[in-house]
């Protein structure tokens, strides 16, 4: 209501409400005696409240009548798309031992507690939900088509339970369930962290003295001037002395030992250590220590540790990734093939640790077409891979086939195409793969 700036329709809110003399107040949640439906699930009501509804009818108003529903082209799907699953299962459930003696029962019309055949399909139904064998295949189909599929776009896992529990049921659904969907690669690429971001904050030591450690960066993309595209940045980590020095984007390791000796060696000498965004050492040397230089380290330590204090706060210990183990990539400083960053995935990967650089940082496995990316990476930009404890979960990547003595994949679908340098590129989904 404060706002100096509104659109037309909180204008109109505004004209609305200006009749009222009221006061907007927050109310934590943990005061809240009552639950209110607005915060509750929609599958979760009391039982009485079915009593209530029959003895009180008057309270209620029936909005579509039972004559006036129709048949959504969603069921249709559904029944579609898991008519191919229904002669698997009717055979799948007589060789299953737990269910066979339990058939074998309803077949000769006797009554099993909770148990009902189906009677066209002759389908083992438990309170109404059909009820499907220990067959991993069957499970792993299902969980597929209500998981994987477009028409369920890969829910959560309470979603996903609820979803399978409308229609399927089977012993320790609970806990496969929810193995799928924590190890599902897909929900993996999109899907944000829930937890603290890994690494703890890690500062660097601080300097001895007068220039005896250096941090450089370079400031690109700027206008020519004089043929120079790029400033080179040299601070002086204890003094905060910088010297900023005219230089090229096409820069050599060569020319950049040349320009560091003329502007920085001649006049200030060899630092003990050097700092740029790849953390690339300079070389070694020992000053001595002052007076005033101890005092001005001492005060530097004490703000580091507050600050280190309250930055650890939002973060945590990462855990030790050993050779082999398989991370997700955070792609927010990666250029990918998507049009636009809204539409990229999040994580990349999975990739397999080479080694550990340091102690925050790790040498990965990049692809062959990443040449120009440097593979090592802080801890902060990994999630770690989230392994199924159950065997053969998942859909594995089917094998190459061997064509003309060349193993290659099979093209499912030409996505799009491009022109790069004469050549035409194409952009393709391969059967199998996501």
């Amino acid at each position: 209501m404060s706002s100096k700036v509104l659109t037309f329709r909180q204008a109109c809110w505004a004209d609305f409400f200006s009749e009222f003399h009221f006061s907007i107040t927050y109310h934590p949640g943990r005061l809240a005696t009552l639950p209110h439906a607005l915060s509750r699930w929609d599958d979760m009501y009391p039982e009485r409240g079915v009593d209530f509804i029959s003895k009180n009818p008057q309270r209620f108003h029936q909005v579509l009548k039972k004559n006036e529903i129709k048949e959504s082209r969603f069921f249709s799907i559904k029944v579609e798309v898991f008519s191919d699953l229904v002669d698997q299962i009717q055979k799948a459930v007589w060789k299953d031992k737990d269910y066979k003696e339990i058939l074998k029962q309803l077949v000769r019309g006797e009554s099993v507690s909770d148990y009902t055949l189906e009677p066209q399909a002759k389908l083992l139904l438990f309170k109404d939900i059909l009820v499907i064998p220990r067959n991993n295949e069957l499970q792993f189909d299902i969980l597929q088509k209500c998981h994987d599929s477009p028409l369920a776009g890969h829910p959560g896992q309470e979603k996903a339970l609820k979803l399978i529990k409308r229609d399927f049921y089977w012993a320790g659904m609970n806990k496969i369930i929810k193995d799928y969907v924590s190890s599902c690669q897909q929900c993996s690429r999109n899907r944000n962290i829930h937890h603290k971001k890994l690494g703890l904050l890690k500062p660097l030591q601080i300097p001895s003295g007068p220039w005896s450690s250096l941090s450089m960066d370079f400031i690109t993309q700027l206008p020519l001037s004089r043929n120079f595209d790029s400033i080179l940045v040299v601070v002086d980590r204890f003094t905060k002395i910088s010297i900023f020095i005219p230089a090229y984007s096409t820069i050599t390791d060569l020319d950049l030992a040349q320009i560091f000796i003329s502007h920085v060696f001649s006049k200030h000498g060899l630092p003990i250590s050097t700092f740029s965004d790849r953390d690339t050492p300079a070389g070694n040397l020992s000053t001595k220590l002052q007076s005033v230089q101890k005092g001005v380290k001492e005060e530097t330590e004490s703000a580091i540790k507050s600050f280190k204090k309250y930055a650890d706060i939002n973060r945590s210990i990462p855990p030790y990734f050993q050779y082999g183990y398989r991370v997700w990539l955070a792609s927010k400083n990666i250029n990918t093939t998507r049009p636009t960053k809204k539409l990229s995935e999040r994580w990349l990967g999975p990739f397999e640790i080479l080694k550990k650089i340091g102690s925050h940082a790790y040498h990965l496995k990049l692809p062959q077409q990443w040449k120009s990316v440097n593979p090592v990476f802080h801890v902060s930009s990994f999630k770690p891979v989230k392994q199924s404890t159950i065997p053969n979960l998942h859909q594995f990547p089917p094998p190459q086939v061997i064509v003309e003595e060349q193993e290659e994949w099979e093209v499912a679908q030409v996505l799009d195409s491009k022109l790069k340098r004469g050549t035409l590129w194409y952009l393709v989904k391969w059967k199998g793969f996501n």
